[in-house]
């Protein structure tokens, strides 16, 4: 079905049977050792998340033909509201320096992937001015 592709787990814990992250096809041309686990947002910072968190963030780094990419796995919670999913998302990148301007000028690519979880239909209508309207067309 798809033959130049894996699928990869995305999750940043290093415990096994941890049930946490997503899974990604990724190219097989693209080694395992190229994927460079970078940061999340468990308490400890090792990808073993207590308790019932309701938006787990996992970022991984590579560099392929001369250009720098940043993956963020997600999962989202069906029951986190989209308010909370917001500000934690937007708060992990703003604290990894991986805002739309600052990569923009990096020339670095960043992709959200994952369990977002998120009910377009049940969002407040927001003007188009609206930050959060503005992020999420980026």
């Amino acid at each position: 079905m798809m033959n130049n592709y894996r699928l990869m787990h995305m999750g940043s814990s290093r415990r096994d049977g941890a049930k946490n992250g997503c899974a990604l096809y990724v190219r097989k041309s693209i080694q395992q050792g190229q994927l460079s686990f970078v940061a999340d947002n468990s308490t400890k910072g090792d990808g073993v998340y207590d308790g019932n968190k309701l938006c787990e963030l996992s970022m991984f780094s590579f560099r392929m033909n001369g250009k720098d990419y940043r993956v963020i796995s997600v999962y989202n919670h069906p029951k986190n509201k989209f308010e909370d999913f917001y500000r934690d998302l937007k708060s992990f990148m703003s604290t990894h320096e991986l805002d739309v301007e600052r990569n923009r000028e990096k020339g670095c690519k960043v992709f959200v992937i994952g369990d977002l979880n998120v009910d377009v239909r049940k969002l407040p209508l927001q003007d188009e001015s609206s930050t959060q309207t503005q992020t999420l067309s980026k």
